[in-house]
């Protein structure tokens, strides 16, 4: 099984699949075949593919316990389809690719993370109530956040995708 190539939305195990690696909005349905992917594509071309992504990463694990990292940031074709190998093309004339296994998953992980970086712990108040995704504008960002608060529920923060004003699509 393979892992990883950044925030995939359509497909935990990446093998069997290529997986452009770009970012883009991750559409709607995502599916070609499926009537709603249809009809997001028609209206707004925001049907999507199922490897869309806001976070493409040139990172995957495979459970034979090695990890690739390719050390670049241009269009690349990670290609799982070949049930014996891999085929990685990239847009650059050169890179590093980074290999590495271990013996135990922690142990790669590890090794993984020293490269890329651990995540750091997260503040207290994360686990101090919830976070609610809102959008509409500060007038229904506020009255959902008093409709939360006047139920008893704990708020720790809001997430806004319209920050910025009202931005409504046709799809949300």
């Amino acid at each position: 099984h393979i892992y990883g190539c950044g925030e995939q939305f359509s497909y935990f195990d990446l093998r069997g699949k290529p997986f452009p690696l770009w970012t883009s909005e991750q559409g709607v349905g995502r599916n070609k075949t499926s009537y709603v992917t249809w009809q997001a594509d028609c209206k707004e071309n925001a049907g999507g593919d199922y490897y869309w992504t806001f976070f493409p990463q040139p990172t995957f694990v495979s459970t034979q316990k090695y990890y690739c990292h390719v050390d670049n940031s241009c269009y690349m074709n990670f290609d799982f389809s070949a049930p014996e190998y891999h085929e990685l093309a990239l847009w650059e004339d050169k890179t590093t690719l980074r290999f590495e296994c271990a013996d135990t998953y922690i142990a790669l992980l590890e090794k993984l993370t020293a490269l890329l970086g651990r995540q750091p712990e997260l503040p207290d108040w994360v686990y101090d109530g919830v976070t609610l995704g809102i959008q509409g504008g500060t007038e229904v960002c506020q009255q959902k956040l008093d409709t939360m608060r006047n139920a008893g529920v704990k708020v720790n923060g809001i997430w806004a995708q319209d920050w910025s004003g009202i931005r409504m699509t046709s799809f949300g």
